[in-house]
């Protein structure tokens, strides 16, 4: 049995996911639809939103996440494939910078400006 932490709503429920002889999953400890939904993933998929930062090519990072929750295995793999990808134009808030970072479709999007120096 696993047990996972709500965080869908403030309730907080303590979720308790076993499988049965059948094979199905067993969901006890929720109390609404959204936190059995969250309670099945974390069991079956768990998912993440990755936030990190690029580099620039004038020195200062660029705050980053992805678009969406992204496979929970692809947190440490994901950012060392962006490692090599230096910024060197301007970006704004919510622009996406990478179209897709995990085989998805999942977009990485800026979350902050960058604007290079004036020269």
């Amino acid at each position: 049995m696993a047990e996972y932490l709500c965080i869908v709503c403030p309730l907080g429920c303590r979720a308790q996911v076993c499988r049965e002889d059948s094979g199905d999953l067993k969901i006890e400890g929720v109390s609404c639809k959204r936190g059995r939904d969250y309670a099945l993933q974390e069991a079956t998929a768990p998912r993440r939103v990755l936030t990190t930062t690029l580099a620039t090519a004038w020195g200062r990072p660029l705050p980053v996440r992805s678009a969406a929750p992204i496979d929970k295995k692809l947190l440490r793999e994901v950012p060392a494939r962006l490692a090599a990808l230096v910024i060197d134009h301007r970006v704004e808030p919510g622009q996406v910078v990478v179209a897709d970072i995990d085989g998805q479709g999942t977009a990485l999007v800026a979350t902050a400006a960058a604007t290079p120096p004036s020269a």
